[in-house]
């Protein structure tokens, strides 16, 4: 099991360097997916509570320098932008 965050290198930081996992390429409603979680969950793996799907968006992000700016995915990644600001791992945006 790992720690939900790991202790940092005396050269790098004084503090620890907290980590999480994100979900990635998930499909609602499916076992495969439903597994997926789950087997994070069984090994205890600190979890973002966002996930993200597998969205044709994201591909689209390789070729076009923005996010999507609206549907399912432009929501997935509100959340998470929301959630690594709430963690205090992105700074909060005027």
């Amino acid at each position: 099991m790992l720690p939900p965050s790991l202790p940092a290198s005396r050269s790098t930081s004084q503090s620890d360097i907290q980590v999480r996992v994100l979900a990635t390429r998930i499909r609602r409603g499916t076992g495969l997916s439903r597994r997926q979680l789950a087997r994070i969950e069984a090994l205890r793996l600190p979890r973002l509570s966002t996930t993200l799907s597998e969205a044709v968006a994201y591909g689209e992000m390789g070729f076009l320098p923005t996010l999507p700016p609206t549907g399912h995915a432009s929501a997935e990644i509100a959340a998470l932008l929301t959630e690594l600001v709430t963690l205090e791992w992105l700074p909060v945006l005027a």
